[in-house]
């Protein structure tokens, strides 16, 4: 019976994590603020179910902003939030609420211009539908990142390629609402992989007043999760 049913009940599951600076720089940049959007489209399968018929495709769309401090040479922290839409055509479902992450980034140089970058994310996100009978998710993902960068960080260009695994997923799915069927969600393949690259322009001003940057990335991944991030912004 939930073979049957579960690919008309599926509905929003993870998603994969953008990486935006892989190589943090006080000297350069010390905060940086970007707007973000991000999509993303995940396999998904209940963990209490056997084959094709468990499977899913959770798309994903956030749209929101990023704050970024680097503490230290290669170590930063960061925070984003915004709007999280996800889509579930073989349920004919979609959801939108409010999603966040939080971010800390590190890299080691290796030698000139190469560095061994890495980054721990956890990421979160609340449904749109509200009342007793509409559906309820919970989800909480933990993912890591661990990547080569190169790239002159002052001369404003810096690419990245890696592999990326949640292995904390938390995501449970109450398809038709309190007290009835929950579902566990994971995704079926256990990693995937990443690359992209950061932008810094120069900067906009004289240089005794600390001015500000123009900063952009753009980060691709294929495997656990199929998606691309996108992001503008400044930096100072």
């Amino acid at each position: 019976m939930l073979a049957l049913a579960l690919p008309l009940l599926l509905a929003p599951s993870a998603w994969a994590a953008p990486v935006v600076d892989p190589v943090a720089s006080p000297e350069v940049s010390r905060v940086r603020v970007i707007s973000l959007a991000d999509l993303r489209a995940t396999k998904v399968e209940d963990s209490g179910c056997a084959g094709s018929q468990c499977q899913a495709w959770d798309q994903r769309t956030f749209m929101g902003a990023e704050l970024q401090v680097a503490l230290l040479p290669g170590l930063a922290v960061a925070a984003d939030a915004g709007r999280l839409v996800t889509r579930v055509d073989e349920a004919d479902v979609a959801s939108a609420g409010f999603g966040w992450g939080l971010a800390v980034r590190g890299a080691l140089p290796l030698s000139g211009l190469w560095w061994l970058s890495a980054q721990a994310r956890l990421d979160g996100g609340a449904p749109g539908q509200v009342g007793p009978d509409t559906e309820k998710t919970r989800q909480l993902i933990g993912t890591g990142t661990l990547e080569l960068a190169w790239g002159d960080l002052d001369g404003g260009l810096v690419g990245h390629l890696g592999a990326q695994a949640s292995p904390l997923y938390q995501q449970q799915l109450q398809p038709l609402g309190p007290d009835r069927l929950e579902l566990t969600l994971r995704p079926v393949l256990p990693v995937g992989a990443v690359a992209g690259f950061s932008f810094l322009s120069e900067p906009l001003g004289a240089a005794w007043n600390r001015p500000p940057r123009l900063a952009a990335h753009v980060d691709a991944t294929g495997g656990q999760t199929t998606g691309v991030s996108a992001g503008v912004g400044v930096a100072w």
